[in-house]
This record gives C-alpha cells, sequence and structure tokens, in this order.
C-alpha cells in the first residue's frame, strides 16, 4: 500500500497538485478524507455519508478547508484539505474514520504519515 499512497497525486482543484516527498509551497495543513476505510472500498452513497460526516466535524471544531481528491490510476477518493491542522488532531482524527494513513504539509515538503 505504501507505494500507492507515494504514487498517488493530491489536487486541490485550480490550485495545488502535490506528491509526497515534493513541496509544501508555504501551505500548512493535513489532506484527510473518510473514504473507504483501511483501503476497503465502500459503495459511493457509504462514502458520501462518512464525509458529510467529516465536514460537520471539522465545521464544529472551526476549521478551515477545501474539497481535494487523492489517487492514482483507477483508484480515487474524495479528500479535504484541512488548514492549520497540527499533526497529531490529524492523527487522532483518521482513526476515528479507520484510515491507515494521511498527507501531512509542513509548509515546506508534503509528507506520508501513518496512523
Amino acid at each position: 500500500m505504501d507505494s500507492t499512497y507515494r504514487k498517488s497525486h493530491y489536487l486541490v482543484p485550480g490550485q495545488l497538485k502535490l506528491h509526497i516527498g515534493g513541496p509544501a509551497y508555504g501551505v500548512r495543513a493535513a489532506i484527510i478524507t473518510a473514504w473507504n476505510p483501511q483501503s476497503e472500498q465502500l459503495s459511493p452513497w457509504q462514502n458520501r455519508k462518512r464525509q458529510r460526516r467529516l465536514f460537520r466535524i471539522l465545521d464544529a471544531n472551526g476549521y478551515r478547508f477545501l474539497r481535494s481528491c487523492c489517487g492514482v490510476n483507477a483508484w480515487w477518493e474524495e479528500s479535504l484539505i484541512v488548514f492549520t491542522m497540527n499533526e497529531s488532531v490529524a492523527v487522532k482524527l483518521v482513526r476515528q474514520f479507520g484510515q491507515k494513513a494521511f498527507v501531512y504539509l509542513d509548509g515546506r515538503r508534503v509528507w506520508l504519515v501513518y496512523a
């Protein structure tokens, strides 16, 4: 699975195209998703329901975020780029949604972080 994460594209439509190990262009954020926990593909409606729950949590905690997407080849998922979310908060949140990893931007570089 590690190679899939590293080959994936992390896109913020009209703004950023990111890759693990590449530049973060001064952005500090976490890219997270509620889609397909433990890399097990769920139905579109299940993924949308999970993603709406993630939206509500982020809204309730005052985070600013944008829709994004990530993937490679035939595997693409909706994701969110959450600005100013620190790494430890992101770890807790992605674990809550059953995710194996997330992408972290420290302002200089794009990192893959396992939860």
